[in-house]
């Protein structure tokens, strides 16, 4: 009996009740069959498949024939959907059927797996999980209970973590979003965010965005999660848009963060992939309107709460505690593979702007997206991914690896500006890290260079028309006069003008005191730069000037006796008798006196 692979099967929402309850109590009652991991350890099994012991336990849980008990937790879902085990003892039912014999050689060391997820705290919105590693404090009661055969084995939970002798604060309560928000603020404010923002990121479905914004009108109720969305949606819609700013976007953008700081400074609240895009708009938003340490820290965040709710690894790879089972469609799978990349992504292009440390995940197993190519692509995780590490730089290679990941960006066939933009922020951070560590670029490398601030630049004049305020938009002409200036070259130097041009107009639609502050330090680069140049004309000047008096021809003025008398001939002088034929005289050939004589002759002549 075939089975699907466990990572190919779609997965659905979980069950809305929350279940606080401990697991279940082995009932006693008459098994007909024993699985083969049981009967050979003596130990009575429940029947189930997989059963109680061999979840426990990590063992295959596999029977003698192929008559399989069904398990309850196992039952198609009508509109093409499946409610799965995603336990790794369930993994046996993909593995042909072993007997007796073959399992005994095979399977009498339970399978070990790293990660656990506990869903002993839901709602009605999938992957509310807490996720940590099987070896820690937090599993370490469970796993002994299990271990010992207990009938109730403790829950995943953290047990003795602290005293208890305060309790937790409760959250500030909020005042709801949907009373001073209109409908058709919402649809005109997320229709610029779907054109504008979430093409470049793929993070939020527009038809599922507004489902569920209809659904909390028509209940006039909103989960927390779904509220950091919104506001993340409206605020980056507010700042996107050609009309003037949403009056009440300050409200919103504030909403929005004291939400999420809920997400750590809370216990009680529950964690979903909502928060890790809530986050990542936050950080978006604050990329484009404020100082680089905040949007640093938001990138962050996303990271920590991927991380808390296992966004970083496959759901086949994550053992689920016995209860409530996980339940998922394959729509949200990918979801949650392009959230948490997308988050990996826009933490190391910041962390690389703001010179620190990315935040790295150990034994990460989560796939890449389909979208997802290594040539790289109209896409913001392939156009990251082609960034090398930036921390490291004792390798050898590391000068290589870097020259390298220039190339790569410049091959990359992108056609949204955006991402043109994005691509020339991405390629400035790897220069400024060869300039750092004192790599000479090659030519093939600075054209590359050349070409990639050329896109940029077009790019930036259309977006600029269009009143697309990302960050790039000021960030990538006025780092682009900065790198001109640091290659120094002709054609650089020849590019400069554009750049400054380019910079002029962002400048003039977008008029604050950030953006003149970067045209004048611009200017002012120039202006230095050319002051530099001054003075080394200057200095080959004066070098001319001494000689100013004498007439200097140019080498083909110059007449052939001065040339001989400049520089030195090595040519035979062909109106003086060499005596060629005297070298044939025996007397030369003997070494005799005779060729000093002979010599003599030749001078005297």
């Amino acid at each position: 009996m075939s089975r699907t692979p466990l990572n190919a099967l779609p997965l659905q929402e979980k069950d809305q009740t929350v279940d606080r309850s401990p697991p279940r109590k082995k009932l006693r009652r008459r098994i007909r069959k024993a699985c083969e991991p049981c009967r050979h350890r003596k130990v009575k099994c429940d029947g189930g498949h997989p059963c109680e012991i061999c979840i426990g336990y990590d063992y295959s849980c596999v029977y003698a024939n192929t008559e399989i008990p069904t398990s309850s937790s196992e039952q198609v879902i009508s509109g093409g959907r499946l409610s799965i085990d995603p336990d790794p003892a369930s993994q046996a039912r993909n593995q042909p059927f072993q007997t007796s014999e073959t399992h005994e050689t095979t399977s009498t060391e339970p399978q070990k797996q790293l990660y656990e997820l506990s869903e002993e705290r839901q709602s009605s919105r999938t992957g509310n999980t807490r996720f940590t590693r099987v070896d820690s404090a937090i599993a370490f009661p469970r796993s002994l209970g299990l271990a010992l055969n207990a009938d109730e084995p403790p829950r995943l939970h953290a047990f003795a973590w602290n005293t208890g002798t305060r309790i937790d604060n409760n959250p500030v309560i909020r005042q709801n979003i949907l009373q001073y928000l209109a409908p058709q603020d919402v649809k005109s404010l997320s229709n610029v965010f779907f054109t504008s923002v979430n093409p470049m990121f793929d993070i939020i479905s527009h038809d599922g965005f507004n489902h569920r914004a209809s659904s909390c009108w028509e209940t006039q109720d909103i989960d927390a999660g779904f509220e950091v969305v919104l506001c993340g949606v409206l605020a980056l819609g507010s700042l996107f848009s050609a009309q003037p700013a949403f009056i009440r976007e300050a409200e919103i953008v504030e909403q929005a963060r004291l939400i999420l700081d809920s997400t750590f400074a809370h216990s009680e609240v529950l964690l979903s992939v909502d928060f890790v895009v809530g986050w990542l708009l936050r950080a978006i938003y604050l990329r484009c309107t404020t100082k680089p340490h905040v949007s640093w820290v938001a990138s962050s965040m996303a990271m920590h709460i991927a991380e808390s709710i296992g966004l970083h690894q496959e759901m086949s790879e994550i053992r689920i505690t016995p209860g409530k089972r996980v339940l998922m469609s394959e729509e949200e799978i990918k979801s949650r593979r392009r959230v948490f990349w997308t988050a990996d992504c826009l933490n190391r292009l910041f962390s690389a702007q703001y010179g620190r440390t990315k935040i790295t995940l150990q034994n990460i197993t989560c796939r890449y997206p389909m979208t997802v190519t290594d040539d790289g692509g109209d896409d913001f995780i392939s156009l990251i991914r082609l960034m090398p590490d930036l921390c490291d730089i004792g390798s050898p290679s590391s000068a290589t690896v870097l020259t390298d990941g220039i190339l790569r960006l410049g091959n990359m066939a992108i056609s949204k500006p955006p991402l043109m933009l994005m691509r020339a922020d991405a390629m400035f951070c790897i220069y400024r890290k060869l300039r750092y560590i004192g790599v000479t670029l090659s030519q093939k490398q600075t054209e590359v260079i050349l070409s990639m601030i050329r896109s940029a630049l077009e790019a930036a004049d259309s977006l600029v028309t269009q009143s697309q305020q990302w960050w790039t938009i000021i960030g990538v002409p006025f780092h682009s006069i900065c790198v001109l200036i640091a290659l120094n070259t002709m054609e650089s130097l020849t590019l400069l003008q554009k750049a400054m041009e380019t910079l002029q107009n962002v400048v003039t639609i977008f008029n604050s005191h950030v953006s003149r502050e970067a045209l004048r330090t611009a200017h002012y680069l120039v202006k230095v730069t050319e002051k530099k140049r001054r003075g080394e004309l200057e200095c080959l000047q004066r070098c001319l000037n001494l000689n100013a008096q004498i007439n200097v021809a140019t080498p083909t003025q110059t007449p052939q006796s001065d040339r001989a008398v400049e520089i030195p001939s090595f040519e035979w002088p062909t109106d003086i008798d060499l005596g060629f034929f005297d070298f044939l005289n025996t007397n030369y050939m003997d070494g005799g006196t005779g060729m000093a004589g002979g010599i003599d002759g030749l001078h005297s002549s």
